[in-house]
Formats: C-alpha cells, sequence, structure tokens
C-alpha cells in the first residue's frame, strides 16, 4: 500500500516540475527570439542611415538618375545593373543578356532618414536570373556616382 501511494504522490509531483520546466524554457526562448529580433531591426536601421546622403524628393531623385533627360546607368560589382527613367520605368539585368532583362515601375516616396523607391516588376528576368523587386530604400554618393539601394552599391557606368 505504500508503494501505491509513494507512486501515486510521485507522478503529480512529475508533472508539475515538467510542465513547470517547459514553461520556463518556452518563455526563455520567447525572450531570445525577440532579442534577436530586435538586434536584427537594428541592423537593418543601422545600414540604412550609415551609407550614402538621403534623396530627399522625387526631382532630386530623377535629376541624380537621369543626365539630359537619358538614364544613366548603374552598375553593380557582380555586374547587374538598373537604370531608371522620368516616366516610372526602369529596367535592368546582368551578365547573362537577354534572358537576364527584366522591367519594373518604380515610385518615390519621402521618409526619413531617406526617401524609398518602391519597384514593381512588370517583366521577369530569364530563368535562374533574380531580378530586384519589393521596396528598397535610397540614397546616392554624388560625388562618385554610386546609387545605394539598401546600402548596395551600384556604380554608373554612362552619362
Amino acid at each position: 500500500m505504500k508503494k501505491v501511494l509513494t507512486i501515486l504522490l510521485i507522478i503529480p509531483v512529475f508533472f508539475f516540475f515538467s510542465c513547470g520546466a517547459s514553461s520556463s524554457d518556452q518563455a526563455t526562448e520567447e525572450t531570445t527570439e525577440e532579442a534577436i529580433e530586435g538586434e536584427i531591426a537594428d541592423d537593418v536601421e543601422a545600414k540604412i542611415v550609415d551609407c550614402g546622403f538621403p534623396i530627399a524628393s522625387k526631382t532630386d531623385f530623377i535629376n541624380y538618375v537621369l543626365s539630359d533627360g537619358m538614364p544613366k546607368t548603374f552598375q553593380a560589382e557582380n555586374g547587374d545593373y538598373l537604370f531608371f527613367r522620368a516616366d516610372g520605368t526602369m529596367a535592368g539585368g546582368g551578365n547573362d543578356g537577354e534572358g537576364s532583362m527584366w522591367e519594373a515601375n518604380w515610385s518615390f516616396s519621402a521618409g526619413e532618414p531617406t526617401g524609398q523607391i518602391t519597384f514593381t516588376v512588370t517583366m521577369e528576368a530569364g530563368t535562374g536570373s533574380k531580378a530586384l523587386s519589393g521596396a528598397y530604400n535610397v540614397e546616392m554618393f554624388p560625388d562618385d556616382g554610386a546609387l545605394i539601394l539598401n546600402c548596395v552599391d551600384y556604380f554608373q557606368t554612362q552619362n
């Protein structure tokens, strides 16, 4: 009889501690996840603030990406290129020629610390190529002709 009572006493105690431990572990995991998400958000914000000079208006942006009404071409180190047109369209591509070409519409939204260009892709690149899509924070280094999209340099290659 004592063994049965001991077993009946041990089982609820075991459940009590196991449930308590898992809720504590869960709380610790949630706290850790929140801390990691906060660090990632801080890193993204720091990257946006730390590079380039903000483009404050759509007119400033158009004046920077066009020269005498003709689009300037901006190229990344890996050979990807893009250019903007005054009519709100843009295009880009890569080293793979026609198969890597894509087209998009763009719009400008003023913001802090920089303006934001939003791309809406209208013609996808071919298989194996990756077109830009989504929202990009746009800044510029006017002295060296670099266009900054989320701190990725696209250097001016022609006027």
